[in-house]
């Protein structure tokens, strides 16, 4: 049985603008439901060519980081703001490739120009089950798996123009 709406239970409702700017990523059901005194972790995913800006609730920026983490109680609207990206960085949205999807062991992670900081991965509770600091000019960073429990993991890599999250699914 699932959580739905009602007492002991906050909904958590996401929006993004522009819309087309990327999408939002919710930690543990997948629905936007936790139970009260639970965390809850939104993902901020820009679309190519976007960036990711802050959360807002209301009027208020509550974040400025791509993943909003918070203890849930009482109902909540976030929104992710993402902008437009210059033509230059548009091609550098495009220059890390993250492979294969799905995998049953090992997951590549290739950057075309040499420029990745950090890989960090994620299950889908939040919790971070593998984060390397990357070599400069490392090309290609090779991720064993095969410890990690099955299901959707997210991806976090953090190069030096822009954070890509990916979400891989491990058989």
């Amino acid at each position: 049985m699932g959580l739905s709406a009602g007492i002991g239970c906050s909904h958590i409702a996401s929006s993004v603008t522009p819309v087309g700017g990327g999408s939002v990523i919710y930690s543990g059901s997948g629905t936007g439901y936790y139970a009260d005194s639970t965390d809850a972790t939104l993902f901020a995913q820009p679309n190519p060519g976007y960036s990711f800006v802050c959360w807002t609730e209301g009027a208020d920026t509550v974040s400025t980081e791509v993943t909003y983490s918070f203890v849930a109680g009482g109902d909540r609207e976030l929104v992710a703001h993402f902008k437009l990206k210059d033509a230059i960085n548009i091609i550098v949205a495009f220059a890390i490739q993250v492979y294969p999807n799905p995998t049953s062991g090992k997951l590549y992670v290739k950057s075309v120009k040499g420029n990745m900081r950090q890989i960090m991965i994620c299950d889908i509770t939040g919790q971070v089950v593998y984060q390397k600091r990357v070599e400069p000019e490392k090309l290609l960073i090779e991720v064993d798996m095969n410890r990690m429990s099955k299901g959707v993991n997210l991806v976090k890599i953090e190069s030096e123009e822009d954070i890509r999250i990916e979400r891989v699914i491990k058989q």
